[in-house]
């Protein structure tokens, strides 16, 4: 399985913003049969960035979705009706390919706080993915949280990343506070700098709402 993803800003009440998300995000689950899920941005990315996620069989997967979406009359009717809050080339898609963790049928739930951090590979391919698994799996080690790692398959090609989904905004703190002390870990990061562009690190933090 692969994650699918699709981010953009939309600007507007909050309340109002927040009804619309609810109720798109409801309606595509019901759709397509799957239960699509939908992040707000805490920290690391604009404030009103929107996330959407969920589990696909690859591109035959999102394929196989986007011709529900497209052939159901309500969808296009919330679509446009959220193009008031939409603001202009912000929205994205994205596939990541997983080199590490397993998508299954049970979603996050609401409240759920998720930790994503990418960075651009520079050195050879196996390299940089054999050193994100195993920050992955030390990761897990210390912390007990299940992270994904995986690369993009569509949008900036050599882009790599780390999800982690934590109950509580607690948790991931707490989470945060283990690896920052973690010398074993600290000293895995510190292997890779050479497998990374300098400065191409990011990490945000979204809560899951819908």
């Amino acid at each position: 399985m692969d994650l699918y993803s699709r981010t953009g800003l939309f600007i507007g009440p909050f309340h109002e913003l927040m009804a619309w998300a609810t109720g798109i995000t409801g309606h595509v689950s019901d759709l397509i049969g799957s239960d699509v899920a939908c992040w707000s941005v805490m920290f690391g990315a604009p404030a009103g960035t929107l996330g959407w996620s969920l589990p696909v069989d690859g591109l035959a997967g999102v394929a196989a979705n986007n011709e529900k979406m497209f052939g159901d009359a309500r969808y296009h009717e919330m679509v446009a009706e959220g193009r008031q809050y939409s603001q202009p080339g912000s929205v994205e898609d994205a596939l990541m390919n997983l080199a590490h963790g397993e998508l299954t049928d049970q979603r996050p739930p609401i409240g759920s706080v998720a930790t994503i951090t990418t960075a651009t590979m520079q050195g050879p391919w196996r390299d940089v993915i054999a050193w994100g698994v195993e920050m992955a799996q030390l990761g897990e080690e210390i912390t007990g949280v299940p992270t994904l790692f995986g690369a993009n398959a569509v949008g900036p090609f050599e882009t790599i990343g780390w999800i982690a989904i934590h109950p509580d905004a607690a948790a991931e703190h707490a989470s945060g506070v283990k690896l920052n002390a973690n010398e074993d870990f600290n000293d895995k990061a510190s292997a890779g700098k050479d497998l990374l562009v300098t400065g191409s690190g990011h990490r945000t933090i979204m809560t899951r709402v819908a």
